[in-house]
């Protein structure tokens, strides 16, 4: 299935509505607000989704969050960019353009990671309609966006990160 038309405008205006520090309050909003949608709603939620997360599939933001969640595998960076999302619009795009703007989002324990995040619109369409959600073809690209990084390098590409960390880590 090609992709539904994108309309992030109000994709962003959902998730800023639902935001919240504790997840499963953020969930339970956010179930409630997919779950008046209708099939090609949810379906293009999931593809605004989907764009959001591929536009976030970046060298940067992994080192970012490589330092936040003292390391980052693929899967657990996936599950960050599900967080940075999850926070809404203002936080992603300040992270888009300044991965070191996260700073100001962590606290002294953050996991930036949302797993349950990336499967709520499955969970609600499944539910509503009884049936599997459809495919939706919108591969990845095969590597991140921009420079790699090594991991000896982050720590002075991301000065404002590891003083963060190392101030956690005491």
């Amino acid at each position: 299935m090609r992709p539904p038309s994108a309309d992030p405008d109000k994709f962003w205006a959902i998730i800023d509505e639902t935001v919240d520090e504790d997840e499963d309050i953020q969930m339970a909003a956010l179930e409630k607000a997919l779950g008046k949608m209708t099939k090609a709603q949810l379906e293009a939620f999931y593809a605004d989704y989907r764009r959001a997360h591929q536009a976030a599939y970046r060298w940067d933001l992994w080192g970012a969050f490589y330092i936040i969640n003292g390391g980052c595998s693929d899967d657990g960076f996936h599950y960050a960019c599900d967080w940075l999302i999850s926070r809404g619009r203002p936080v992603y795009e300040a992270a888009l353009a300044d991965p070191e703007s996260l700073v100001v989002h962590l606290g002294d324990d953050a996991d930036a990671g949302f797993e349950e995040f990336g499967y709520v619109v499955y969970e609600v369409y499944e539910s509503k309609y009884e049936e599997d959600f459809p495919q939706i073809d919108m591969p990845y690209p095969k590597e991140p966006d921009g420079e790699p990084w090594e991991e000896d390098d982050l720590p002075a590409r991301f000065p404002k990160l590891a003083a963060w960390n190392e101030a956690r880590d005491g």
